[in-house]
């Protein structure tokens, strides 16, 4: 028997080597753009604690809360802008949960922090889902330490149950104070 080449069959290892090779490059440039969104996600993680982080122990030594407060938020959105994550195409503000503020009459809240909603693109082609975001948050609570006001007006309070007068905490009086 003489093999004879069929001329349909030109090329087919070719093709074949091109569709496995595409494939390949496909499914390794989708876990290269998996481990850059979960790199993302940490860096953007650690940029929400840092600046809950910093809006938890910000302290002017003001009188008032409204100032601590407004100015604590300041200085976490600087730590915040620190880490520059527009450079991966995510914005770089944040939104505050649960803080102290006047329009929250008068609530106290146990923990405050910070929360950052971002959104990255599932893949590197928009054939397999590149159009599709993910929509990622993180969220960083931490127990807020009291600030200035709040210890006088504590201990001031304490003073007043103390020694049964209504007067203006000029008393001499020797308290625990709770951290303040």
């Amino acid at each position: 028997m003489i093999n004879k080449k069929n001329k349909n069959e030109e090329g087919q290892a070719s093709i074949e080597f091109i569709l496995t090779f595409m494939l390949t490059i496909g499914v390794f440039v989708f876990f290269i753009r998996l481990a850059l969104n979960m790199s993302v996600g940490f860096l953007a993680h650690y940029a929400t604690y840092m600046a809950s982080r910093t809006y938890m122990v910000m302290d002017n030594n003001s009188n008032t809360d409204t100032s601590t407060d407004s100015d604590a938020l300041e200085q976490a959105q600087k730590i915040f802008d620190g880490f520059k994550l527009s450079r991966f195409g995510i914005s770089s503000s944040f939104s505050r949960i649960s803080a102290n503020t006047p329009s929250d009459s008068g609530k106290k809240y146990e923990y405050v922090g910070i929360k950052y909603n971002f959104k990255l693109p599932l893949t590197s082609f928009k054939v397999f889902g590149g159009d599709q975001l993910l929509d990622l948050e993180s969220e960083s609570f931490l127990g807020r330490e009291p600030v200035r006001v709040d210890c006088y007006e504590r201990i001031c309070e304490a003073m007043k149950k103390i020694n049964n007068a209504g007067g203006d905490c000029k008393d001499q009086t020797t308290l625990y104070d709770n951290g303040c």
